[in-house]
């Protein structure tokens, strides 16, 4: 089994999406893994006017 650890911004729908493709993935059976943390950091980012 795989333990995944993922770090992002977490920022718009375009950074989410990966994360959601690899859970469903883990969920369906696809990949015997796990996602043991997700480290998000927003520190100095400002949004887009």
């Amino acid at each position: 089994m795989l333990n995944i650890g993922w770090f992002s911004t977490g920022r718009d729908e375009a950074v989410r999406q990966p994360l959601q493709t690899v859970q469903g993935a883990i969920r369906s059976g696809h990949v015997d893994g796990e996602i043991s943390f997700v480290f998000s950091s927003r520190i100095g980012l400002t949004r887009p006017a």
